[in-house]
């Protein structure tokens, strides 16, 4: 590919907005349209700051509208718009004859999944799915030695998500599983993906619990909002202390009561996952914990490694002085039969933005890999494995039984 790549960006505020900004700092890249069905968030003043050349991007409120007339002017979309439209923007954009990078989760449902990966086989067009922590200066060092075969054959893993931010979700929409089929899809996929990038396989089967034991337990705060409670200066998840400008009121504002019992997703769970070779593992995420951090364990034939990687925010400045690592902690240790532990060094920096740096790194190889001609994981089938897991962990709760994975096609 000759000259730069051109950029649309489905999504004007949060999300969309940063990765307008990111991908728009780019030399390589031109960002050229945006879409977002609210036209008040294209008068906001710090995308006007932070936005390269804002003024000149051509802003749509309607997205179809806008792949129907960038045709030919457009070669990537960036789908950044809420998690339960992911799948209409991704065919959509894909049948208009675009390239999608859309972020996590690829969709909601295994059916959509194999939609996606259907229509983008037709068209020949790629799907990128932004699971940016795969990028992230710790996640490589910690691929390069499962890879290596420094603990020998994987056969056994542990993972924890411990998310002492788990009560943001519980503010917004992501509470009612029509919007985000849980927090497993909307937080823990991150996690899920590494996992399935770490073993290297197909899951093929899923066994799960999981409770709503923390959140959501009055049922007087049902339908209750921050912005009207008595105790809104006080309690330690009100959204009225955090730094938004609250939407009108309704199920897509971000100030939903967290004890309110109309949500209906779960704030802990556990699954057990089986895998095409033979490896198996449990894999725990807990949205009221104490810390915010992530754990890899896996056990193999050889001895043990281990990936932790804690963004606690009470501890940033505690780890301040440790400029390498942003104030954030990582820990890579190897353990070989009959030989002491070894931590492992991490010998490259971590990098600015956010996901440990996995969001500027990924942006930067997406791009070397578009000008040459090359295509870049995780793809749409990745997305699908992800998908498949949490779909196939929801059933498995309801059913209280295992479930198996349809091998996608």
């Amino acid at each position: 590919m000759n000259g730069k790549v051109r950029f649309a960006v489905l999504g004007a505020g949060g999300r969309g907005a940063f990765m307008a900004k990111l991908y728009g700092e780019h030399p390589d890249v031109e960002l050229l349209a945006m879409s977002d069905p609210n036209p008040k968030t294209f008068e906001s003043e710090k995308n006007r700051t932070d936005i390269k050349n804002y003024i000149s991007v051509r802003k749509y409120v309607n997205s179809l509208e806008m792949f129907e007339k960038e045709k030919g002017k457009i070669d990537w979309v960036l789908v950044a718009s809420p998690d339960f439209t992911h799948h209409e923007m991704i065919i959509a954009a894909l049948k208009n004859g675009y390239n999608v990078f859309t972020e996590k989760p690829m969709c909601l449902s295994i059916k959509d999944a194999d939609d996606i990966c259907r229509i983008a086989a037709e068209t020949g067009k790629q799907v990128v799915v932004g699971c940016e922590l795969r990028f992230a200066a710790p996640v490589v060092k910690f691929k390069e030695i499962l890879s290596s075969g420094a603990i020998g054959k994987i056969l056994h893993g542990y993972c924890v998500d411990s998310v002492s931010r788990g009560f943001t979700y519980f503010l917004r929409y992501y509470r009612w599983k029509k919007y985000s089929l849980g927090l497993l899809m909307q937080k823990g996929v991150h996690s899920i993906d590494l996992i399935n990038f770490f073993v290297d396989a197909e899951p093929v089967r899923v066994y799960a619990d999981g409770g709503l034991d923390y959140f959501g337990q009055e049922k007087t705060k049902a339908g209750k909002y921050c912005r009207d409670c008595s105790e809104k200066d006080i309690c330690e998840y009100s959204a009225v202390k955090r730094d938004v400008v609250l939407r009108e009121k309704g199920e897509l504002c971000q100030d939903h009561c967290v004890f309110g019992s109309d949500t209906d997703v779960e704030d802990n769970d556990i699954l057990i996952i089986n895998y095409s070779n033979g490896v198996r593992l449990s894999y725990n995420e807990i949205n009221f914990a104490p810390e915010y951090k992530r754990e890899f364990h896996f056990v193999g034939t050889e001895g043990r490694a281990s990936l932790v990687m804690d963004q606690t925010p009470e501890l940033k400045e505690q780890r301040a002085s440790n400029a390498n690592l942003s104030g954030k902690a990582v820990s890579i240790t190897v353990v070989k039969r009959n030989h002491p532990p070894e931590d492992i060094a991490l010998d490259m920096p971590v990098g600015g933005g956010g996901h440990w740096g996995g969001d500027e790194r990924m942006r930067d190889e997406l791009i070397k890999a578009i000008l040459s001609g090359k295509k870049i994981k995780p793809d749409e089938c990745d997305g699908r494995m992800s998908t498949a897991i949490v779909f196939a962990a929801n059933e498995s709760m309801e059913k209280q039984m295992p479930v198996l994975i349809e091998k996608g096609r």
